[in-house]
């Protein structure tokens, strides 16, 4: 009987909380999807691909290296929103917070979700200020979904985020549609190739051209530093 209650009590809550955390599934599979994937360049080991996406007038990027890091300490460095300063060196990517962490009520089981926000000062000239609320799940975004070992994607405010502490200007504007997967593919021994498919919109007035330069220039950046973080925790690890 209590864990009947208790089921009861996580459905309830999952319901009034998926109103503002809805996931973008189509968009998942859409990134998902092998098909359609253009590469670009290939640097330092680092493939960079780019996909149009249907009724978007920007397109989603995706990065790939062979590497044999431990997915798991991937994965660890991903959720660990609190961390991401240490991680991660550039300095727009400094201005993330962790709210929350909490277990959900999904696909039959219980998962452990983590949200955050992040701010992003903009030096450029007439365009405002980005911010955006989001959250960050261990595996797959579906059943069918075998081969990621992150899926994030972007929520609206809700009564939960209240509690972070926003630098607030006339000039922001709140990114509410974007979403990424991390996955392990290609397993030969130890060794495996680590993709990362990003799509993110930053709304407003912001030529196409401009929007893409600066997703691919996140994207690399941020695969490198988590690769780089990766490699520095499974030293110490061996120590």
């Amino acid at each position: 009987m209590r864990y009947s209650i208790l089921s009861i009590i996580l459905f309830v809550f999952c319901l009034a909380d998926e109103k503002n955390t809805k996931k973008p599934v189509q968009l998942f599979e859409k990134l998902k999807d092998n098909e359609g994937w253009i590469v670009r360049k290939n640097k330092e080991g680092i493939i960079l691909s780019t996909k149009a996406i249907e009724g978007m007038s920007i397109g989603a990027f995706m990065v790939q290296q062979k590497t044999n890091i431990n997915p798991t300490i991937i994965k660890n460095i991903i959720m660990d929103i609190k961390n991401y300063d240490t991680y991660f060196s550039n300095s727009e990517t400094s201005n993330f917070k962790e709210i929350y962490r909490k277990n959900n009520w999904e696909d039959n089981q219980l998962v452990e979700v983590v949200d955050g926000y992040h701010f992003i000062p903009v030096a450029v000239p007439f365009i405002k200020d980005r911010e955006y609320y989001f959250r960050i799940q261990e595996d797959g975004f579906s059943t069918e979904d075998s081969s990621s070992i992150i899926h994030w994607y972007l929520v609206r405010k809700n009564d939960n985020t209240k509690s972070v502490n926003r630098k607030i200007t006339n000039d922001i504007i709140t990114i509410n549609y974007g979403a990424g997967l991390w996955s392990a593919e290609d397993f030969e021994g130890d060794s495996y190739v680590l993709t990362y498919r990003l799509f993110l919109d930053p709304g407003g007035m912001i030529p196409g051209f401009m929007i893409d330069m600066m997703n691919e220039t996140n994207i690399v950046n941020i695969f490198k530093n988590v690769i780089s973080a990766a490699e520095n925790k499974g030293i110490s690890l061996l120590r």
